[in-house]
């Protein structure tokens, strides 16, 4: 059976072509009661439009590439839905790639993309440099990042959603110091990584320096956001003739790693050692004790990164580059 096209919705509905175009397309004014003789058609007949044909006439495939840097913590999987919803509202596809934190992926990612034609491209975590950026821009595409930090100066179609994770850290640290800690750990992400290493590490520093606790080097143990990283951690900073009394970890994952390394040795979560995590990843309430941690509002990061996209695409885009996106600090058993 031959696929209907536009031509036979407009002959239906008793339209010219170019108002069914305007219905199908959401544009222009068209009477109410003409819209639903063109949507009854477009139900009586199955029509989908052809974006293939779409993309020939107009030079857009309504395609974006999702870049991912590392799927294995399950941090990208919230944020990826949002841009989802989102993308579908709008009938947009989407290619998503995994760099596992490999920059040098990073580049030839993006080139792939061009050469799919995408409309746009949206990155999700990692580090934006000036050498990459330059390298994007010259494809002229817009660029919207989530949860990835730069030192680059934005230009024409870039916006950036984050939250301040210096700030979110300061909070934490501070919210042990309240209940009486002075003996803070922190098991830190990459110390030379520019979007939560070097911030959270800072936030953890300027908690300490604020209330006047000395920074201990010994108490800062570098990781890179895996169970294994806080569980190898924890058991460094038990090995210390002056244990700490909390533990602020960089990471949901390196948060749990921690809290299992000290079980395993018989430590009492928090009657001997409080425990802080970073993220919000769902596990971390289900966990016994359940950890408290800074809840990132990832699936509205990624509905907010996807809008921003079509403010792009759709010539509305003339806002404030850097979004900083409200954080949460929950509190649970394990302070």
């Amino acid at each position: 059976m031959r696929r209907a096209s536009l031509k036979d919705v407009a002959a239906r509905a008793g339209v010219g072509l170019g108002t069914a175009s305007r219905v199908i397309n959401g544009n222009g004014n068209v009477k109410p009661v003409t819209r639903e003789k063109v949507l009854k058609a477009i139900e009586e007949l199955n029509y989908h439009p052809n974006n293939i044909a779409r993309s020939l006439k107009t030079n857009a495939t309504r395609s974006l590439g999702i870049l991912l840097t590392d799927l294995k913590n399950g941090f990208d999987t919230e944020i990826v839905r949002g841009i989802e919803a989102e993308a579908g509202k709008a009938d947009y596809s989407l290619f998503l790639t995994n760099t596992n934190k490999e920059r040098s992926k990073m580049t030839s990612c993006i080139k792939n993309f061009v050469e799919k034609n995408v409309d746009g491209i949206i990155i999700v975590g990692g580090e934006i440099t000036e050498e990459f950026y330059t390298d994007i821009k010259q494809f002229h595409i817009p660029l919207v990042t989530v949860s990835c930090e730069s030192n680059i100066k934005p230009e024409g179609q870039y916006a950036s959603i984050t939250i301040d994770n210096e700030r979110a850290a300061y909070e934490a640290v501070e919210y042990l110091i309240k209940r009486g800690h002075t003996r803070i750990a922190m098991i830190s992400g990459e110390k030379d990584e520019r979007n939560a290493g070097i911030p959270r590490i800072r936030g953890y520093q300027n908690a300490l320096n604020r209330y006047g606790i000395p920074i201990r080097e010994e108490y800062l143990i570098e990781g890179n956001y895996t169970f294994l990283a806080g569980y190898k951690g924890a058991k460094r900073l038990f090995l210390l003739s002056e244990k700490p009394t909390a533990i602020f970890a960089a990471s949901d994952a390196m948060a749990v790693g921690a809290e299992k390394a000290l079980l395993e040795d018989g430590v009492k979560i928090p009657d001997e050692i409080a425990v802080f995590g970073f993220d919000g990843l769902d596990f971390a309430e289900y966990m016994h004790p359940s950890l408290s941690t800074i809840v990132q509002p990832r699936y509205e990061m990624g509905v907010l990164a996807m809008q921003r996209m079509l403010e792009f695409l759709n010539a509305k885009g003339n806002r404030e580059p850097k979004v900083i996106v409200k954080h949460q600090l929950t509190i649970r058993e394990s302070v």
